[in-house]
């Protein structure tokens, strides 16, 4: 009885056993199904299951066709077989650009921040704080009323500017 109750928590605490693929081969993700099916077609005709002309009329291709898929096929396989350098790649343009407006917005926060500080240290000293122009991309806010009034005064049906008391 003894050996039963070992046996099985014996069988808990062991680890599993890895996995065999069996005959399905390894799993080959992506592709639209055109692809998938070409290149599993260019397999079978390497691995001296179907010949060429059995290979074009199963993907309705003319002889020549199939010969030159199975060449891009091999090129493919030859591109992909390359030894890449080690390292971090540039990456993508997208993330590139999110990480080049991370910085633009860093950078604008820490000038505002020199240009408070710069305010705040002249006030401190007794200093008349220069004048100092926006930052790039905005603008001194003009009050709506003037800005409706040179509105009105450039649309004035006369053509010519009216008089002001």
């Amino acid at each position: 009885m003894t050996g039963a109750t070992e046996t099985a928590s014996d069988a808990a605490t062991a680890p599993k056993k890895a996995r065999t693929r069996g005959k399905s081969g390894p799993r080959i993700d992506g592709g639209t199904q055109t692809a998938r099916q070409r290149g599993a077609v260019i397999l079978e005709v390497l691995g001296g299951m179907l010949r060429p002309s059995q290979a074009a009329k199963v993907l309705e291709v003319s002889v020549p066709r199939y010969y030159t898929l199975e060449k891009r096929a091999l090129e493919g396989l030859l591109h992909a077989c390359e030894p890449q350098d080690p390292g971090r790649k540039a990456g993508d343009p997208a993330k590139e650009t999110e990480k080049l407006r991370k910085d633009v917005k860093r950078l604008e926060q820490e000038c505002a921040r020199y240009r408070a500080l710069a305010r705040a240290s002249q006030h401190a000293v007794g200093l008349s704080s220069a004048k100092m122009s926006p930052p790039p991309g905005k603008r001194k806010p003009t009050v709506r009323a003037l800005r409706a009034a040179r509105s009105l005064r450039e649309e004035s049906p006369s053509g010519q500017e009216e008089s002001h008391p």
